[in-house]
């Protein structure tokens, strides 16, 4: 019996304790971490050991199989790393310990790289997986970025976390869900939709876009941002119909059409922001915090967690082609 199933949900259940357990402090005072790392914690302790079973490589790919496992098996430990690497000021000896965290970001990348050779390029949802293995180095390394308490470029610390979070959450939840959706669409129908192919396509494109507009040019960024914000609705519209009609499992139809939802609402708030990026204007109203608050949230614990969940649910009906 494989070792890697039974370190996923160890880390699974500690992880969310974790979590609540930080943030039940944080909210009686106990601690002081800002939103950004309670959204990035987040991430690692509990959306990457929710995701990362939904990545599992098919069973003849040996190699890809040992590395899964093997990362599977140190998430937890990065994660801890990290998590004890946020809790203290920026610094080299934070930025120390988040680095595990950003060494297992370049493993899922090499993964990605190795299903992507054995194949995985030929099957548009697969493909959809990779590219969220793939991006999470993006998120990682800014992580190690905002640690060291560094502001390359200029920017605010408050962009420089901004764009970590961003770039984890949209992988895991965003991008390797849609490749589940695809999956789920392969299942029941035997095809992707046109409309799915058009739609994965633009949201494996927009999240490169996006980190190029963040580092030379904000109105590439806003305009990326606000072309990605539409194409999730379009999944979200997707997955509202696919988990309504073709999800057998009761828990897992509910947590997705939930999830579904929840992501019609942060993309419609991120839509705003990324406006009032491209025309350069900020209003009192429609501050980062205010967007944490509710985009960041919404897409974190409605979106991310639920459509996970839901995924994870029902993977007992969606076999991954071969």
């Amino acid at each position: 019996m494989s070792l890697w199933p039974v370190v996923n949900r160890w880390s699974l259940g500690g992880g969310t304790l974790a979590w609540l357990l930080v943030w039940l402090l944080n909210l009686v005072g106990a601690l002081h971490i800002d939103t950004f790392n309670l959204l990035i914690l987040l991430a690692l302790l509990v959306t990457m050991p929710l995701a990362l079973p939904l990545a599992q490589p098919a069973e003849q790919l040996a190699l890809a199989q040992r590395l899964f496992a093997l990362l599977v098996v140190a998430q937890p430990l990065a994660a801890l790393l990290a998590l004890i690497g946020l809790l203290l000021p920026s610094g080299w000896l934070a930025a120390l310990l988040s680095t595990p965290w950003l060494l297992l970001t370049a493993g899922l990348a090499l993964l990605a790289l190795l299903r992507l050779l054995a194949g995985d390029w030929h099957q548009l949802e697969e493909l959809c997986v990779d590219a969220g293995l793939a991006y999470l180095i993006i998120g990682g390394v800014w992580l190690v970025i905002s640690r060291l308490g560094l502001k390359p470029m200029g920017f605010s610390p408050a962009i420089v976390a901004l764009t970590a979070v961003h770039f984890h959450f949209i992988s895991l939840a965003g991008l390797v869900g849609t490749g589940m959706l695809g999956r789920l669409l392969c299942t029941t129908r035997g095809r992707l939709p046109r409309l799915y192919q058009a739609a994965t396509w633009i949201a494996m494109v927009c999240p490169a876009l996006i980190a190029l507009g963040i580092t030379f040019w904000h109105l590439l960024e806003g305009a990326a941002a606000i072309i990605f914000a539409a194409d999730m609705v379009i999944i979200a519209l997707l997955l509202l119909r696919s988990a309504a009609t073709a999800v057998r499992a009761p828990l897992a139809r509910w947590l997705l059409l939930a999830a579904a939802l929840c992501l019609v609402v942060a993309m419609a708030f991120a839509t705003l922001y990324a406006l009032a990026r491209v025309n350069n204007t900020y209003s009192a109203w429609l501050t980062i915090q205010r967007m944490l608050r509710v985009h960041g949230w919404v897409n974190a614990l409605g979106f991310s967690l639920l459509s996970l969940l839901g995924w994870r649910v029902a993977t007992a009906q969606i076999r991954r082609a071969t």
